[in-house]
């Protein structure tokens, strides 16, 4: 694996020479990036793959929804639509695509969803239809030049952070590494519970900025939902666990603290089909045991119980597993952000 990674590395720095050329022709002006006109907030990474983009949108969704006239605008990656659309909780999830459709289901108040691939364009569509819209949420928009947004949230992965990171194909990082400096906040997602101080002094001096605060975000997973036929799932030893996600490490390795988990893993961003489904329920009849539930992510749920052959599941033990984020310092994090969107 370490002989493919170097013999790619000449792509990687030809994929950097692009990619940063592009970077100065915006930073300098020679490409215009589209202001936007209200409060706005991205959070993107640096890298492809899961770093938490998404709860941590929805975790800001709610923490500003009760006072403020909200917009989340993401791409929409995986769908099979194209251009603008407000997207309702009703929407099927191949039309939204999965993290659309999840926020939207969420019921948020007094907030609207839309993708759009053309950022700029859905913004300016989203203040048409939405005049009184002051604060967007702009989802996996950090590359995103064509916009410049107002307030800058970069993630990485505790588990897989940027600094040890290579630039595509040899790694994952989509852009350079010194990306970082246009970040207003960077959080460590996925991050152990009860670091201390000196683990994160290490990690902190790793990402290496001046004048840029630094917050730590672990996982939180509440009870497990059902869906499915009823089941009690303290009599459940085995679980089948179904993910269509970047990365499922955390989450495997939270069940695996209850239960013996057997793992049956799709591509990210994964569009489920009856099929898929039917080859789910094969397998979990080979178990043959009481003990045995089937578990998913709420964004695989999304997409599941949009096919056709969704009564099917009431055959049988489904749950899916909600999780959010908790922040480090979150009276300090939440502070930083309520003085950006508060001051005129």
């Amino acid at each position: 694996m370490k002989v493919l990674k170097y013999l790619l590395l000449p792509f990687s720095f030809i994929y950097l020479v692009v990619v940063g050329l592009r970077g100065i022709l915006y930073s300098s002006g020679i490409i215009k990036s589209y202001k936007i006109p209200v409060k706005s907030i991205c959070i993107g990474n640096l890298s492809v793959g899961g770093t938490g983009k998404s709860p941590l949108t929805i975790y800001l969704a709610q923490h500003f929804s009760t006072t403020r006239s909200i917009a989340i605008l993401s791409r929409g990656y995986g769908r099979s639509s194209s251009g603008f659309l407000e997207i309702q909780p009703d929407t099927l999830s191949n039309i939204s695509g999965d993290e659309p459709s999840m926020y939207a289901k969420k019921h948020f108040p007094n907030t609207h969803i839309f993708v759009c691939e053309k950022r700029a364009y859905g913004i300016q569509e989203i203040i048409q239809s939405y005049p009184k819209t002051d604060l967007v949420l702009l989802d996996d928009a950090y590359q995103h030049r064509a916009v410049t947004a107002g307030f800058n949230i970069l993630l990485t992965d505790y588990n897989k952070p940027f600094f040890d990171d290579l630039p595509i194909p040899a790694g994952r990082l989509r852009e350079s590494k010194n990306g970082k400096s246009r970040a207003d906040m960077i959080v460590v997602s996925k991050s152990p519970k009860n670091q201390s101080p000196e683990q994160k002094g290490m990690i902190m001096e790793k990402i290496n900025v001046r004048n840029t605060p630094i917050y730590f975000a672990s996982i939180d997973y509440s009870s497990p939902i059902p869906f499915g036929k009823s089941s009690d799932l303290r009599a459940v030893k085995r679980i089948l666990l179904i993910t269509a996600i970047a990365d499922a490490s955390s989450l495997i390795q939270h069940l695996k603290q209850t239960f013996e988990v057997v793992h049956l893993s799709f591509p990210d961003h994964h569009t489920y089909t009856d099929k898929d489904l039917f080859k789910v329920h094969q397998k979990f009849d080979t178990f043959v045991s009481d003990e045995t539930a089937i578990f998913t992510t709420e964004k695989d749920w999304v997409k599941l119980t949009d096919l056709p052959m969704k009564e099917s599941m009431k055959a049988y033990p489904w749950f899916y597993q909600p999780m959010s984020v908790v922040i480090d310092r979150e009276e300090e994090f939440l502070e930083q952000l309520n003085n950006y969107v508060d001051t005129i």
